[in-house]
């Protein structure tokens, strides 16, 4: 799937296609019960904000997190849903345009 992603990304005429092609990878992940390792994402103040563009610790697998995933049902989310730790949300996408959903988790070492 990184190999499509890259291949796509590489032209701005397949570029909308390498992101659908991520998050339809990353909502059958946040769904299931699995371990799944995370790397940091480094960032450096700019003018006025932090900037977080520094991709190097994944790219060189340095500094690994592995974080256990329980299995979670598709929720709809919408603005009076109440929400729980555990739970896999995703929203109607003319209500929160923004991102594409949501997982509630304990960071960690901490319940």
């Amino acid at each position: 799937m990184r190999n499509f992603y890259h291949l796509f990304q590489s032209s701005s005429y397949s570029a909308a296609t390498a992101g659908w092609a991520f998050e339809l990878v990353m909502h059958k992940l946040l769904t299931r019960s699995q371990t799944i390792r995370l790397f940091p994402i480094r960032g450096h103040h700019g003018r006025k904000n932090i900037l977080y563009n520094d991709y190097s610790a994944s790219e060189k697998g340095k500094d690994p997190m592995d974080l256990q995933l329980p299995g979670s049902d598709e929720y709809c989310l919408e603005e009076a849903t109440e929400l729980h730790v555990g739970r896999y949300y995703r929203p109607h996408t003319i209500n929160f345009p923004t991102f594409d959903a949501l997982r509630l988790i304990h960071p960690p070492g901490e319940r």
